[in-house]
């Protein structure tokens, strides 16, 4: 199985657990690493610090039988050999050849030296380190000593004997079973800790997961109608904060639900008019009330009403659903220029720009430009015939401004509130032209651009519609 292969099942693996799951098995990874680690530490340290100890004993035992008087017949009894090396330790007293020729260690549970084998270097040869060797079936660690003495330790012929070279040694054997009783200890405590810490930790985990399953049931309700909001929790907590979020989710939702049920309805009552009237004028028609071809005008008349409303909804819903097509550039005042210019007509001589130079922005020229029209034509259609209408760019540190003034009748802070609102109009006849979504589309192109905008009460009457779009270097 490649790498990549076996990526993948452990992938599957965790996937396929229960988020309870996974957090008990990361925090029981996470403590048998720390476990491991911190039972080896602890092997490895009393380990290392036995061997020390062990090694001092034996380079202690080495002074005292060093010290015997060089040269200088001593006659000694085993017993008087054995005193020489404190518990644990054992000592070889070795011949010129390198033959043992006395040998005593303090404890009896001590393997009698005499069956020892330290021939080899520790034979010919004094060490400054000691050595650890398996010797007689026994892991002892052994230091060779020069003594150059005589002595007499009950020789063949009863006399004395000179003694070239000592080996002292240490049974290692209380090490090993010291350190193997700790590694027991540490496997059955450690096998403790992770079943008492596995109970611990699938309770807590449960008990921590519950306002999850809590907030699922309340969601499942919600969706189904049976309540409206989720149940309460500390906000400065993470599943607080995750119901908050979740209750503004739900609530963006139903407002959205909202809007599209009234975008359903007024675009119906919109689109009801002009199709009545089509069929009005077919059946007086039919009925030859009226002629054939003024039929067809007012029919052609509605149709094309009723064509306007279906673009300038498609529009709102393409600009409403994507972002700027052609992010550029744009130089807003040229924008208003031409707007305005193009609007002469609409007003003759009551549109009025004033910029003081170029107003750099980011954005779609084209979404931009509709921006700038849809909010002046308003003006135009709805300050009154005799209402000025005066229209400023200009550029305010990292921004780039737009303000549209008239000084019609304006509006009451009521109508202001829904005036970018779909299909709204001021007047409750709606018998002004219009379709009701050009604000409503000026809206989206600005938010789409990252800007705002505003409708405000003018400080001398009638209305002010302000845009702040993001700036740009010149």
């Amino acid at each position: 199985m490649t790498a990549a292969r076996r990526a993948g099942s452990r992938r599957r693996l965790l996937s396929a657990l229960s988020l309870r799951g996974r957090l008990l098995a990361g925090s029981l990874l996470v403590l048998v690493v720390a476990v491991t680690l911190a039972d080896l530490s602890a092997y490895v340290a009393l380990r290392h610090h036995l061997l020390q100890r062990s090694e001092e004993t034996l380079r202690s035992a080495s002074a005292r039988v060093s010290a015997i008087h060089p040269r200088s017949p001593v006659r000694m009894t085993p017993n008087q050999v054995r005193s020489l090396v404190p518990s644990g330790t054992f000592v070889v007293l070795l011949d010129a050849d390198g033959r043992i020729v006395g040998a005593a260690s303090a404890d009896e549970n001590v393997p009698h030296p005499d069956r020892l084998d330290v021939a080899g270097s520790l034979a010919s040869a004094p060490s400054e380190d000691p050595e650890v060797r398996d010797v007689g079936g026994r892991r002892v660690m052994l230091l060779g000593i020069d003594v150059d003495a005589e002595v007499s330790v009950g020789g063949p012929d009863g006399g004395d004997v000179a003694v070239h070279r000592a080996v002292v040694g240490i049974d290692l054997t209380p090490t090993a079973e010291a350190t193997r009783a700790l590694l027991h200890i540490e496997v059955v405590m450690g096998v403790i800790i992770l079943l008492s810490w596995t109970a611990v930790a699938w309770a807590v985990i449960g008990l921590g997961l519950r306002p999850l399953r809590t907030m699922a049931q309340a969601a499942r309700e919600i969706a189904e109608g049976r309540r409206e909001r989720m149940p309460g929790h500390d906000r400065g907590s993470e599943t607080g904060a995750l119901a908050t979020a979740l209750d503004e989710a739900f609530d963006a939702r139903a407002a959205a639900d909202r809007r599209t049920r009234e975008f359903l309805a007024d675009a119906s009552h919109e689109l009801r008019t002009p199709i009545a009237a089509i069929r009005a004028w077919a059946e007086i028609s039919r009925h030859d009330a009226l002629s054939t071809a003024e039929a067809l005008d007012r029919i052609e008349a509605d149709a094309e009403r009723m064509g306007a409303l279906v673009d300038r909804m498609l529009e709102l819903t393409r600009i409403a659903a994507s972002r700027p097509a052609d992010p550029s550039p744009v130089d807003l005042a040229a924008l208003a220029t031409d707007v305005v210019g193009g609007l002469q007509a609409l007003a003759p001589g009551r549109i009025l720009l004033r910029t003081s130079g170029a107003v750099p922005t980011v954005g779609d020229p084209l979404q931009l430009h509709a921006l700038l029209r849809n909010i002046v034509v308003n003006a135009v259609r709805h300050a009154g015939a005799d209402a000025t209408i005066d229209v400023r760019v200009e550029a305010l540190d990292t921004r780039a401004e737009v303000v549209v003034q008239d000084d019609g009748p304006g509006m009451t802070e009521a109508e202001i509130a829904r005036a970018f609102d779909r299909f709204w109009r001021a007047d409750a006849a709606r018998s002004r032209p219009g379709t009701g979504l050009g604000l409503a589309i000026a809206r989206e192109i600005a938010h789409q651009h990252g800007g705002t905008i505003e409708m405000t009460r003018a400080d001398a009457g009638g209305l002010e519609v302000r845009v702040v779009l993001p700036g740009a270097p010149l």
